[in-house]
């Protein structure tokens, strides 16, 4: 039989402690004794070559032909306050003032008076919403200093994604609605009402909503309060976007039609897939 032996002998009073504390304390003793390089000497002498090379301004382009790509990527850049993000070093982003570019600039930073550069190989990837805050205010200094990318809606990756909605009734036919003719035709629509092509909807509002019961609540949930927020003040506009959804009234009050106001069930479902394949298809209603 084993003899179970009693750690508090080989690791030291454990009374106040745990054992796993204990443990603990005894390999971060080993890790301190095992020799190993020292990363931040080894960070502070490739620091001091850098900065040394800024100085002379020896680095060229043939200095990062064969280097690694690095990426800074600043989310909703738009939001922000861009002279607080990058004040005066806005200017090295330009291309040609980049270290080795045609015209390298070096500046010395005001506090640790060491220079600095932005080298070739940094690329700044800046994300905006533009559904959030238009870019119609964006300081013109980063429009000079950046390309712009539009990423759209893109209906092409709901391709060949259906829902199928199924009714308990004989006489009633499964109903396929096709995500993508869905989307393409709630932005159709919301573009002839005047909405601005940066508040279209996205295809992350299907990507996932691959079931009756997920599509009902993506719709419900996002979908129709997002558009009601967009035309809050324009009732017919509304009528003409969600169609067989809302019913607008002669005093101008639009009724949101909910099949599934009292409970989620599949004859609920069914009607809002009838629901949805008129708004695909039909005209809206008044009363």
């Amino acid at each position: 039989m084993k003899e179970f032996i009693d750690v508090t002998k080989i690791l030291g009073d454990t009374e106040r402690n745990s054992y796993y504390y204990a443990i603990y304390r005894k390999l971060e003793e080993i890790a301190q004794e095992t020799e190993r390089p020292d990363e931040e000497e080894r960070y502070n002498q490739i620091k001091e070559i850098v900065i040394d090379a800024l100085r002379n301004k020896t680095l060229t382009k043939r200095d990062f032909e064969n280097v690694a790509h690095f990426y800074l990527v600043i989310d909703e850049i738009n939001r922000g306050n861009i002279s607080g993000i990058f004040g005066e070093l806005i200017t090295l982003l330009e291309k040609d003032k980049r270290i080795g570019g045609e015209n390298p600039v070096v500046v010395t930073l005001p506090y640790s008076k060491k220079p600095f550069g932005v080298p070739i190989n940094l690329y700044i990837i800046g994300t905006m919403n533009t559904a959030d805050r238009s870019i119609a205010f964006l300081d013109w200094a980063l429009r000079r200093r950046f390309n712009f990318v539009e990423v759209g809606p893109n209906p092409k990756l709901l391709s060949g994604k259906n829902v199928e909605f199924k009714s308990d009734s004989k006489d009633s036919r499964p109903i396929v609605i096709n995500l993508k003719e869905l989307l393409e035709k709630l932005n159709e629509k919301l573009l002839e009402v005047g909405v601005s092509r940066d508040q279209r909807i996205g295809h992350t509002y299907f990507i996932d909503a691959n079931s009756p019961g997920k599509l009902y609540i993506r719709m419900y949930q996002q979908v129709i309060p997002l558009i009601m927020e967009y035309l809050y003040n324009d009732p017919t506009g509304l009528g003409k976007v969600l169609k067989s959804l809302v019913v607008v009234k002669s005093n101008g009050l639009v009724e949101i039609k909910d099949p599934c106001r009292d409970g989620i069930d599949e004859e609920c479902l069914y009607k809002f897939g009838e629901m949805l394949r008129e708004l695909t298809k039909g005209e809206s209603r008044s009363t």
